[in-house]
């Protein structure tokens, strides 16, 4: 019973935490509708209430049990003594099927937490404005870690120049340990194709003579490792008429 009142107040703060980490992430109410990331958030979030709905009914169980058997012990031995019927407690096999299904969706609320972390941001993909017909693409996406602002300079056909900065949240300076990038156009299954990139600077970057061979939508990816084992992962789209 303890450990039961525990691990929910455990849970409580796990929740707490991730709506404040999903609303750094989403940046507004729209973009919890109209990215991909607020979609996946919202299957995340119903997963997370099935499961959470299956443990209570495993912790009604158990809660059940334990107050008929309190019950059938409180009783004195003696002709008047009668034991609680099993007839009357609910069936082991209910227990069954709730942890099953708990863990179901457990395992399901992790597959969705790994596509979330391989998704674009949310407040990313609102704020992300288009860039012009064959010109200057800018942007800045706010990963978990990092703030990394790319520029393609053109976003056109043929050979281009991509300058990678990054910085703290707050715009401070912040000079990685390993930066790599690489650009794919998912329509036509081209990429990744990795690019050179010379630093120039705390946390600045530049890969001169990039080519982009084909118009479409463009993926360029940015990996920045801050530590031995931290790294920041973001995708920035755009148009190449």
């Amino acid at each position: 019973m303890r450990f039961s009142d525990v691990a929910f107040g455990a849970v409580m703060v796990i929740v707490a935490s991730g709506v404040v980490q999903a609303w750094r992430q989403l940046g507004s109410w729209d973009a919890l509708v109209d990215t991909s990331y607020g979609r996946l958030l919202l299957v995340k979030v119903g997963f997370f209430i099935l499961m959470v709905a299956a443990a209570a009914a495993s912790r009604s169980w158990v809660r059940q049990r334990a107050r008929a058997r309190m019950a059938s012990l409180a009783l004195s031995p003696g002709p008047g003594a009668v034991r609680a019927s099993p007839s009357e407690r609910t069936p082991l096999s209910v227990l069954r099927r709730s942890v099953a299904a708990e863990i179901a969706l457990a395992v399901a609320v992790l597959a969705v937490t790994a596509a979330l972390v391989n998704a674009v941001p949310g407040a990313t993909a609102v704020d992300e404005a288009p860039a012009a017909t064959g010109g200057l693409f800018n942007t800045t996406i706010h990963g978990s870690l990092t703030a990394i602002q790319v520029t393609v300079d053109p976003a056109a056909v043929g050979p281009t120049e991509v300058e990678i900065n990054i910085s703290g949240h707050d715009g401070s300076s912040l000079d990685p340990e390993e930066v790599t990038a690489s650009l794919t156009l998912p329509d036509r299954d081209i990429g990744p194709l990795d690019l050179t990139l010379q630093r120039i600077g705390p946390g600045q970057y530049v890969a001169q003579g990039a080519q982009i061979p084909f118009s479409g939508t463009w993926d360029l990816e940015v990996v920045a490792r801050t530590t031995e084992i931290d790294q920041d992962r973001v995708i920035a789209e755009f148009p190449v008429p």
